[in-house]
């Protein structure tokens, strides 16, 4: 998981993608656990939810829409 003070020194646009591509390979991860029955890296799952929800966080608290 990346440091919330890297995060604070990103801009809004790359915010945003790097919210794009978690939820993208949250997506990847999620479907291979249902194919598969088990994840590759369970704790994976945890920290991609966790590092999404603390960048639309600082999204929602510069007051921008996500």
């Amino acid at each position: 998981m990346v440091k919330l003070a890297k995060f604070k020194e990103m801009n809004v646009e790359e915010l945003r993608k790097q919210v794009r591509e978690l939820e993208a390979e949250l997506f990847r991860e999620r479907s291979a656990k249902a194919s598969t029955g088990r994840p590759s890296n369970p704790g994976k799952l945890r920290t991609i939810r966790r590092t999404v929800a603390v960048i639309k966080t600082l999204l929602k608290q510069r007051g921008l829409k996500i």
